[in-house]
């Protein structure tokens, strides 16, 4: 009967209507930005379907494979008891199928090795002339761009490879194919024209399916459309042109979405790769498509273009301001190894150039575009890596030259902006730590919602997790006794150190204190040190002021004791108190008013 039809219609509504109306969310809220290529398409049409999974088009990371509907744009998810989708005649796969199936390996015929460079005759930087064109390569280009348009286009660098290294690339016969994706902005053309021959001259033809170079809206002259002529005796380099200029990432995920090979590999455009860097990407990547692999990246000086080696006896890591810095190799993965050179395990990225699984790409959202620009895109991709099933690398058998550059930082701001989002994002309730040392108010992160959803469906592991598995030594602030400035009372001053490597060893100054954390931030942690990350307060007794140095964790010259009855601090050792220069007694205000005058943190005697 009509009626009774009805009835088990409105039934239905009503247990469903959760469920029916986050489905009509996803269905006006995603877009779909990408389509596999054909190749894919006939892998996904010989699959079996797998029960409760379900095909979804999000938006600036095109077709994946969840467990329950999603919109990224109105954080809609259905509740897991429902049922996730209704069936259809597709198949599908199991989001984490796609890299779990072997990738296609080929046949190749290894590179053959060349001898050293000729160096370059330095002795033009007398003519005058020349020093003018020198001092305008730097100010457009950040390196000596009059030298490098010396240099052919098409040097061949050293195999800087070692006997272990060439001897594992024997054992590898088959690997599979890559895109390398180089993104452009107003490169100087000797440089860029270099970083794309050197992948061509380096790579085994059987491996290199294309070469996409994305030039992200670049106004200079060169770089216009005769720049694509340069490349017409090679078909497999590619020229993306991004009409409006939108950021570096944003132009990497633009190259992957063209790319056709299974593997990317990102590179800057101010790289020169040698003899062998390839295969020992690729080949980790067969071995395990999650896995995220680092070159060596050894140094091109931005003066004379010399190639310098890097021996990694360190990997990546970042401090609680999410800047990027070195540290130790754990002794847990030295005793896993059983030759220096195979794989180190990584907590960080050492920068962008990497080699990645196309579709572990696209499962981990690919690069968060609003985070656009360089020095933060490595720990995203880096922490969304680990927790989210994969694993980070450095392959010290691979080696890539990178040209750094004297360009200026980021202003502040931007990296506040952009270090923050990375905090809300990933760090869950980790993120406080970052927040005490620059704030929380003025900051424009974008929206997250979108970010925060492609991890919860992945499934992804805590930030907790990734702290105590992978970045075991990263020093937590909640492990401190105290926080905060070190002032001296009497004077207003606070200690105030810079903590990288360039401070180490260097005398400890105070300014005027600022109620702003940054560098007068600092911990006091259990074993009684002054620290901030990875540098503590130090005195060894060499004349009378304090020194910043690596935290040891031994003590000694690096313990302090807190007095809170009479508010001051003592050196364990000498039995010393805390003092600034310039006054013979901490007890007293500094008798001189001249606030430009610069103090220093040193021991006297405790009054």
């Amino acid at each position: 009967p009509a009626g009774g039809v009805l009835s088990r219609m409105m039934m239905v509504w009503r247990k469903k209507k959760k469920y029916m109306l986050c489905m009509v969310m996803v269905a006006l809220g995603c877009r779909f930005l990408y389509t596999d290529d054909e190749e894919t398409k006939e892998e996904l049409d010989q699959t079996t379907e797998k029960p409760g999974t379900c095909e979804f088009h999000i938006s600036g990371i095109g077709s994946v494979f969840l467990d329950h509907p999603v919109s990224t744009e109105h954080g809609c998810v259905a509740d897991q008891e429902e049922t996730p989708c209704e069936q259809d005649d597709s198949e599908h796969v199991h989001v984490w199928d796609r890299v779990r199936r072997p990738l296609q390996l080929h046949g190749y015929t290894p590179m053959q090795a060349v001898g050293k460079e000729k160096p370059i005759n330095n002795m033009f930087k007398k003519d005058n002339a020349a020093r003018q064109r020198i001092a305008v390569g730097y100010d457009q280009y950040g390196l000596n761009q009059f030298l490098s348009d010396l240099i052919p286009v098409k040097r061949r660098l050293p195999d800087v490879r070692s006997g272990w290294c060439r001897d594992m690339a024997r054992l590898v016969t088959r690997l599979p194919k890559t895109s390398v994706i180089i993104t452009v902005h107003n490169e100087a053309m000797s440089v860029l024209l270099r970083a794309v021959n050197s992948v061509i001259q380096t790579t085994p033809a059987e491996l290199l399916e294309e070469i996409i170079i994305v030039d992200d809206a670049s106004d200079m002259e060169h770089l216009g459309k005769g720049f694509d002529s340069r490349f017409k005796d090679f078909s497999n380099v590619k020229v993306l042109r991004i009409p409006k200029r939108i950021g570096f990432l944003s132009s990497r995920n633009k190259g992957a979405l063209i790319s056709s090979a299974p593997v990317i590999i990102f590179l800057d455009s101010n790289i020169e790769c040698t003899q062998g860097w390839v295969e020992p990407l690729l080949a980790r990547i067969a071995q395990d498509r999650s896995a995220v692999v680092s070159p060596n990246m050894d140094s091109i000086d931005q003066d004379t273009f010399e190639y310098v080696t890097a021996d990694y006896d360190a990997v990546g890591g970042f401090s609680w301001n999410l800047m990027y810095e070195w540290i130790n190799i754990g002794d847990d993965v030295l005793n896993k190894q059983r030759n220096p050179e195979e794989p180190i395990p990584t907590p960080n990225l050492p920068g962008g150039n990497f080699a990645i699984d196309k579709e572990f790409f696209k499962l981990l959202g690919q690069h968060d575009q609003v985070m656009d620009t360089l020095g933060f895109d490595n720990l995203e991709l880096s922490i969304k890596s680990w927790t989210c099933g994969g694993r980070v690398e450095i392959l010290p058998c691979s080696h890539v030259g990178h040209i750094s550059r004297s360009f200026e930082a980021m202003p502040e701001a931007m990296m506040l902006n952009i270090s923050m989002r990375t905090a809300e994002v990933l760090l869950d309730e980790y993120k406080v730590f970052f927040q005490d040392r620059i704030g929380v108010e003025g900051f424009d992160i974008g929206e997250t919602s979108t970010r925060k959803t492609i991890r919860k469906q992945l499934g992804c592991r805590p930030f907790s997790w990734y702290v105590e598995n992978v970045y075991r030594t990263l020093f937590i602030p909640a492990q401190s006794l105290a926080t905060g400035e070190v002032r001296n009372p009497w004077s207003a001053l606070c200690i105030e150190s810079g903590v990288t490597s360039d401070h180490f060893n260097q005398p400890v100054k105070l300014f005027p204190c600022n109620n702003m954390g940054g560098h007068q931030y600092w911990m006091f942690s259990k074993m009684g040190e002054i620290r901030r990350d990875e540098a503590c307060l130090d005195f060894a007794g060499d004349g009378e002021r304090v020194i910043l140095y690596p935290c040891h964790g031994g003590g000694g010259n690096q313990r302090w004791v807190l007095d809170h009855s009479r508010r001051r601090v003592r050196h364990q050792i000498t039995r010393m108190c805390l003092t600034v220069s310039g006054d013979e007694t901490h007890a007293v205000p500094l008798p001189d008013p001249d606030t430009q005058k610069v103090r220093y943190l040193v021991l006297s005697d405790c009054q």
